[in-house]
């Protein structure tokens, strides 16, 4: 596969004042069951 220049690429999205909820990510996308041992590691590492 070729590679694609930089400039080329499209810019990633920028969320301003919206702070990202990895832990629901993980729920929602990740299958991750509500108090699962994933989900507790998750909220305990970002204090959530």
């Amino acid at each position: 596969m070729p590679r694609v220049p930089v400039d080329l690429l499209p810019a990633l999205p920028h969320l301003s004042g919206v702070p990202a909820d990895v832990c629901a990510l993980g729920r929602g996308s990740g299958g991750w069951a509500a108090g699962s041992r994933a989900a507790r590691i998750c909220d305990e590492t970002y204090d959530r």
